[in-house]
């Protein structure tokens, strides 16, 4: 005997009825935004799998381009509107200055956005977007803010910023930069100031003249890689801590003695991650 299926409201021999609320819909990405999502429609030979919020998204004739696709009865002006012409209309409202211009420099990004396959999902991107990347958008299109990479840094970090910090450099609009490295030189500043005045200038000298001039040697121009990246903050940290537990004990580099370097080898990991900075020093 075959299995029973489990569906809603089933009448044959083969299938386990469920009453509505016992029924779980599947969850599966979503074609329109890409969301795993319970699925409203599911796929056809015409349209993909739907959830919820995508199925709602009614077929309008659009009053700007005409055309009759999926949209907004009141996405522009209070009229229909078709997701390609709103997406345009709130990317350009978002890039444009208080001149009524866009800066040369932004287009790319603008072009970029547009490009997309996927209004729908572009537009839901830009609405989930947290408030600090639209300010940073914002204030570079009014020219309050330049357009380099260290006036990004100095908005802080965050997922929408690096997300914008993507776009703007696939568009063309800043340089490619090597973020793993980056962010690895950053955190061996900050490694060394939180360190012991005696012992910054071991941790810098590790970390400028070691650490980050072997990493560079082997790159060889090519991208710093994550696993990369993380065995080095590793290392940094961790010479950081062997250095505070020595001054623990009453000592420093100079007095460490065998005794000291056997209590800090009891953690193996400890071992392994110091190993580096033993070599160099």
């Amino acid at each position: 005997m075959a299995p029973a299926a489990v569906v809603p409201g089933g009448r044959t021999a083969t299938e386990l009825v469920l009453c509505a609320r016992c029924y779980e819909h599947p969850k599966r990405p979503c074609g329109v935004c890409g969301r795993t999502r319970r699925v409203s429609v599911k796929a056809t030979a015409d349209h993909p799998d739907l959830c919820l919020t995508c199925n709602q998204a009614a077929m309008v004739t659009c009053r700007i381009c005409g055309r009759s696709a999926r949209g907004r009865r009141t996405g522009i002006g209070g009229g229909p509107a078709c997701f390609t012409c709103i997406l345009t209309d709130r990317v350009t409202l978002l890039l444009t200055g208080p001149d009524g211009r866009i800066l040369p420099a932004l287009l790319p990004l603008r072009e970029a956005i547009l490009a997309t396959g996927n209004p729908q999902a572009a537009l839901s991107d830009l609405h989930r977007s947290s408030r600090r990347a639209r300010h940073v958008l914002a204030d570079l299109a009014a020219g309050r803010l330049p357009l380099t990479h260290e006036a990004l840094d100095s908005r802080g970090t965050s997922r929408s910023i690096d997300y914008l910090r993507v776009l703007l450099i696939a568009a063309g609009a800043l340089p490619a930069r090597d973020e793993h490295l980056f962010r690895l030189e950053a955190f061996a500043r900050t490694v060394t100031a939180a360190a012991h005045p005696d012992d910054q200038k071991f941790i810098a000298l590790f970390a400028r003249t070691h650490l980050l001039r072997r990493l560079r040697r082997r790159l060889d121009g090519a991208p710093l890689q994550p696993g990369a990246a993380y065995r080095a903050r590793a290392e940094l940290a961790a010479t950081s801590r062997f250095l505070t537990h020595l001054r623990d004990h009453g000592r420093t580099p100079a007095t460490c003695r065998q005794a000291d370097i056997d209590a800090w080898l009891a953690d193996v990991r400890r071992a392994d991650a110091t190993r580096a900075f033993w070599s160099w020093a």
